[in-house]
Order: structure tokens, then C-alpha cells, then sequence
């Protein structure tokens, strides 16, 4: 086990490196294909498979070493399905698709980002219009392989026991399909009420929506510029007993088909964080997000790679409590704003939340139904998900198969909606027991011993539960929702 870890660490170390290089240089990578090859037969070794299957629910004398035998169970359930040949060949041969895609707006070529700027900023609903269509050629060309994948991904998690690849998925993080369902569901629904005021009641055309909650109705772009985003985030670390100059975390501005993306390549020596920012507190919130996942990946002090890693949804909590921090009157007062303006920007900044938590939960609540018919009529589905959480008109023009996360971050989307409640309920549990906690030091030490240092070897849940004093659920989230 010790050995095959090792490799392992080295061989995501090395296919780390290539898939920066992917994103730096837009266009495939030679050897990333054996890399995941041999990833996929490292987690899928017979020899693992046997010891694993002589040790579960036995007593190995060392919890620590328990708790890998678990760990690696879950991990070879997985990787049956992720890692079978087929799926990773036709994974790959998709993602290129997507990583290097351009989109035609309007006749111009132009990158995803500018693509999202313009349904943001664009004050014209024509342009915005084109830009919100301008996924659409990707969607066709991607669409039959895709569903092609889905219905891969379903038949191996059928193979290994599960009823299918959203359950497998869920199981993987201990998640339960019918509790996230519901707590998604929830969730929207307290929001109902708040969002719909927000549109002024108003059905709106869907590349409305982004403009009207994340553009117009967005905190004042001008006192959060582009330019100023890594000192501002270096003096805060350092304000917080962080060295961000022997961090082993490096941020890099490259354009990539995701709002910001951490890269754990050799952690603690090496965690890069990719991003392509724009002005505006939105992008600062991104960037303390994206820290968030390098602070808690070089933050782990576990030794063996099974244990440094843990479920996606722990992964999304850990970046949303650095991102809470700059939810705080507190820290946008350090902008130069006073008390009263620092109030009004983080009620400016609801409708981006709130519109944050609902488009996430409209497609990872499609996503589930797509896997439940993968044969169906999907682009509608997608519409009549997004009319339903973002109270947008339906528009069934070709879109859903453009989104890299069905391609690449599989049953990926409630992570993000988890990840807030959780770190809401860190939060709450934080400020009672340290107090204030932007320019405190303790907060991030809290979040250090409670939750980085111990990594894999206790379940999230566990963590969670201990650090909080209960078990999880969304009130802590609702109520922060409703105060702002």
C-alpha cells in the first residue's frame, strides 16, 4: 500500500504539471493519456483490490491505518468506473474539445471569459443575447458523445453494485442522493421569495439574468480592480499569520473554461491556482475561494496520498471558508469603504449569491435527471431547470453539453451549494468561539487544526460535527441568507 501510494503521488504530481500546460498552451498534452492510464491501474491494482478486501472490518491495531483500508475501498469502487478504458479515452477526447474551444459572438471569435463578461456587463440584451447562443456550436458538436459518456459512466457503476452513476458519485463523498435533493431543493425554496424580489417579479429572458443580479445590481466594480487582487490577498494573508511567499502556492491569470480552478500538483511544494479575473468584489470572492482550496491542501499534514485526499464536496467547503471571509462588512471596510458602505456592498452582492447557489443547484438537479435518461431531450431539460431556479423564460436553444463540468467534474455541482452550507455552519461555530474573524489570526488556525492538518484521516462529516457541535444542515446558510 505504502508503495503504490507513493507512485500514485508522483504520477498526479506529473499529470498535474502537463494539465497546467494544457490550460497555459490551449491544446492537448502528450502523455497525459498514459499518465491516466496509469493512475487508473495504480487505484484498480489486484494486489490492493486483495489486501483491501482481507482487512475490511478487521481491527489492523492502527486507526490510522483502518482508516486507509477504508478509504482505498471506496477509492477502488471508483475508480472502476472512472478509470475503465473507455470512459477515460472518451473523458479525454472531450475535454480537449471543450479546454480549447473558442465561441463565434456575433462573428468575433473571442475565449469563454469574454463570453461570461459580456452576459455580466454587456448593456445590450442583442449582444447578450449572441454571447448566451454563442455556446451553442460546442453543445452540437459535443452533445452525442457526451450523452455516449453518461451512459458508460452508468453502466460501469452498475457493474460495481451502485444503481447508478449519480448514486456512486454521491456515495463516493457519503452522500445520500435523496438528502442532497432535498437540501437543494430547500434551500431554493427559502430563496424563492428573495430572489423573485430581486427581479422585481419579472420573467426575464435566461442571459438576462447574469446581467441584471451579477452586472447591474453588483457591488461597484471600481473599488475592487483587477490589478490590486494579489497584493490585496497577500497583505490579508499576512494580516492572518500566513507567509504567502513560502506558501508553495503560486496564481496564475490563464484563460480556462471555469470560473477558477486550484491544481494540488506536489502539495505543500507546489498548489497553483488558475484564474481569469475580471474587476469587482465577485472576482475577489473567486480568488479567496481558489485560495481556500490551496491553503487547504498545503494545510494537510497527511503522509499518505489516500489520506491527503478527501471528497470534493469537504474540498468545495474548505475554499467557501476563506470566501466567507470576504462576506464581512470588516473586510470590505479595509477598501477604503466606510461601515455604511461596507453594509450596502454585501446586500449589493446578494443577487451574485444568491444567483451562485441557484444556477448551481439547477444543474446538478438536471444533471441527475440527464443520467436518469441520458437518451433524452436534454436541452430542454436544461431549460426548464434554469426557468425553474433562476425565474428566467425557457429557451431550449442547444447549451447543455458546452458545460465542462458534465464532461470533466462529473456530478460535481451540488458540491459548490454543499460547500456554502458547510462553511456556514464553520462560520457561525467560528465567530462564537474566536470572535471576529478578518485581521484574526485564531480563525485561521481554527480552520488549520480543525479541518486542513487532519486531511482524510477523520470524515468530513466527523470534522464537521466536532468543530460545530452538530451535525450538518442549512440553517446556519438560510439565516445568513435572510440576514443579508
Amino acid at each position: 500500500m505504502d508503495g503504490r501510494e507513493r507512485r500514485l503521488h508522483e504520477v498526479r504530481a506529473a499529470l498535474g504539471r502537463l494539465q497546467f500546460q494544457q490550460y497555459a498552451e490551449k491544446r492537448p498534452q502528450p502523455g497525459m493519456a498514459e499518465l491516466e492510464a496509469e493512475q487508473a491501474a495504480i487505484q484498480q491494482d489486484p494486489a490492493v483490490a486483495e489486501a483491501v478486501a482481507a482487512w475490511q472490518g478487521r481491527d489492523p491495531g492502527d486507526p490510522l491505518l483502518g482508516r486507509r483500508v477504508e478509504l482505498w475501498a471506496r477509492s477502488l469502487r471508483r475508480a472502476a468506473v472512472d478509470g475503465s478504458p473507455d470512459v477515460l479515452r472518451l473523458r479525454r477526447e472531450l475535454a480537449d474539445d471543450v479546454v480549447s474551444a473558442r465561441y463565434d459572438v456575433g462573428g468575433r471569435e473571442v475565449d469563454l471569459g469574454a463570453v461570461r463578461d459580456a452576459l455580466r456587463k454587456e448593456p445590450d440584451a442583442e449582444a447578450r443575447r449572441r454571447a448566451w447562443l454563442s455556446y451553442g456550436a460546442l453543445s452540437r458538436r459535443v452533445d452525442g458523445r457526451l450523452r455516449e459518456l453518461m451512459r458508460l459512466r452508468n453502466a460501469r457503476a452498475r457493474a460495481v453494485g451502485a444503481s447508478g452513476y449519480v448514486e456512486l458519485a454521491l456515495g463516493h463523498a457519503g452522500l445520500l442522493r435523496d438528502q442532497v435533493e432535498a437540501t437543494l431543493r430547500r434551500l431554493c425554496a427559502a430563496t424563492d421569495g428573495a430572489f423573485t424580489g430581486l427581479l422585481d417579479g419579472r420573467r426575464v429572458a435566461p442571459w438576462d439574468v447574469g446581467y441584471l443580479l451579477e452586472g447591474q445590481a453588483a457591488p461597484p466594480a471600481g473599488r475592487f480592480p483587477r490589478a490590486e487582487m494579489l497584493p490585496r490577498l497577500h497583505a490579508w494573508a499576512r494580516q492572518h499569520g500566513l507567509d504567502p511567499d513560502r506558501s508553495g502556492i503560486s496564481i496564475h491569470f490563464i484563460d480556462i473554461p471555469y470560473n477558477g480552478l486550484s491544481m494540488p500538483i506536489d502539495p505543500p511544494r507546489d498548489v497553483r491556482v488558475l484564474l481569469n479575473p475580471g474587476d469587482g468584489h465577485l472576482y475577489y470572492k473567486l480568488l479567496w475561494h481558489e485560495y481556500g482550496h490551496a491553503l487547504h491542501a498545503t494545510g494537510n499534514r497527511q503522509a499518505t496520498a489516500v489520506l491527503r485526499q478527501e471528497p470534493p464536496v469537504f474540498n468545495e467547503a474548505m475554499a467557501e471558508s476563506l470566501a466567507f471571509f470576504t462576506l464581512e462588512p470588516d473586510w470590505v471596510a479595509a477598501f477604503g469603504a466606510s461601515p455604511a458602505e461596507a453594509e450596502a456592498t454585501i446586500r449589493a452582492g446578494l443577487g451574485a449569491w444568491l444567483l451562485w447557489l441557484r444556477t448551481r443547484s439547477a444543474h446538478a438537479l438536471f444533471e441527475y435527471g440527464a443520467y436518469d435518461d441520458p437518451d433524452g431531450d436534454l436541452d430542454g431539460a436544461y431549460a426548464a431547470a434554469e426557468a425553474r431556479y433562476l425565474g428566467c423564460d425557457e429557451d431550449p436553444a442547444p447549451r447543455w453539453a458546452a458545460n465542462a463540468w458534465f464532461t470533466s467534474y462529473p456530478v460535481y455541482w451540488q458540491n459548490y451549494v454543499l460547500g456554502d452550507v458547510i462553511a456556514a455552519q464553520i462560520h457561525a461555530a467560528m465567530r462564537a468561539q474566536v470572535g471576529p474573524v478578518n485581521g484574526n489570526p485564531a480563525a485561521i488556525a481554527f480552520l488549520r487544526e480543525q479541518f486542513w492538518a487532519p486531511g482524510g484521516s477523520v470524515d468530513w462529516q466527523v470534522k464537521v460535527e466536532r468543530a460545530t457541535g452538530r451535525p450538518l444542515d442549512a440553517e446556519d446558510l438560510i439565516a445568513r441568507l435572510a440576514a443579508t
